[in-house]
């Protein structure tokens, strides 16, 4: 009985490293996923405001906004 005790809190102490370390990983990834998802806005923000010239049919000048280059 005291053996399967034993075997038994081992095993949740493994489980519980397993899960705080999956934890872990979520909030890093979650992170990354965040920052990616911002940098996208911070673009489409800033392609918004640019100025852009079409050159011909297939080509454009793209200017970035004045306070991006200041």
């Amino acid at each position: 009985m005291t053996h399967y005790f034993l075997c038994l809190c081992r095993k949740v102490e493994q489980l519980s490293e397993e899960v705080d370390s999956l934890k872990e990983t979520l909030d890093k990834h979650s992170l990354r996923q965040k920052k990616r998802i911002l940098e996208a806005k911070e673009r489409a923000e800033l392609f918004e405001r640019a100025v852009i010239i079409p050159l011909s049919n297939n080509m454009v000048f793209f200017f970035p906004p004045y306070d991006f280059i200041v």
